[in-house]
């Protein structure tokens, strides 16, 4: 009896199921691409080449260089003073050579350049223009008296051997492209065999030959026409389907 009565005293715990509930955060979103037919895509094409097209066309690049060659004898130490840009350009030099700074004078700032035997500098400038169909600008220099073909350029030389020979040749080079056509410029330099102290060195004529390729705006235009007429008959004939 007391078994019996413990037993119905006691009760029977069951497990209940338990629901999980997952929650996630991702959200998928489709973007259907649009339904164009091959003539609706190729006028899309056509106009993005043509807005690429008027960029090369309105925006050509141009470079302008400074060019100085120093011919002497290897054995000669040699300091000149030559005109320099007038507005900052990065340098390089080749041979035994070293621009060390800039020098005040009554003719205005020159390069102090110092070197042994034969030497190259060269001061470039590579850029973006805009909307110039023209001859590009070439380097001004500091140093200049005149114009061609009287104009003279100001230099001063200092060496080792004050009867040895040595020439100075500049050049101011100039270039400019864009998909119309291209223009490469020689620049007027200066050229002269300087002797100790100060000298004047004639100012070199300077010419440009420019390439014409297409007439101006030619390529960006016929890419908007072509892209702007597809478009157009494309459009006609998704009206006429509906």
């Amino acid at each position: 009896m007391a078994d019996r009565d413990r037993a119905g005293k006691e009760t029977v715990e069951t497990e209940r199921p338990r629901k999980v509930y997952r929650t996630t955060n991702s959200c998928e979103i489709a973007v259907p691409l649009p339904k164009l037919s091959a003539l609706a895509w190729t006028s899309v094409v056509l106009l993005l080449l043509g807005g690429v097209a008027t960029f090369g066309t309105v925006f050509p690049s141009t470079e302008a260089t400074y060019n100085v060659n120093v011919d002497a004898a290897d054995t000669l130490s040699w300091t000149v003073w030559i005109p320099q840009p007038e507005e900052s350009m990065p340098l390089t030099t080749q041979g035994s050579v070293a621009v060390i700074g800039t020098v005040v004078t009554a003719d205005g700032p020159l390069l102090n350049v110092t070197g042994n035997g034969n030497a190259h500098i060269r001061y470039s400038t590579a850029r973006i223009a805009f909307a110039t169909n023209g001859p590009p600008s070439t380097v001004h220099l500091t140093g200049r008296q005149g114009s061609w073909p009287n104009g003279t350029y100001r230099v001063w030389r200092q060496s080792s051997d004050r009867a040895a020979n040595m020439s100075i040749v500049a050049n101011l080079p100039s270039s400019a492209a864009n998909l119309d056509g291209s223009w490469q410029c020689g620049g007027s330099g200066f050229f002269g065999y300087p002797e100790e102290g100060w000298n004047s060195m004639r100012v070199m004529f300077g010419d440009c030959v420019g390439l014409v390729t297409f007439p101006p705006g030619t390529i960006p235009a016929t890419l908007f026409v072509l892209g702007t007429s597809l478009a157009a008959v494309a459009s006609l004939r998704r009206v006429a389907r509906s």
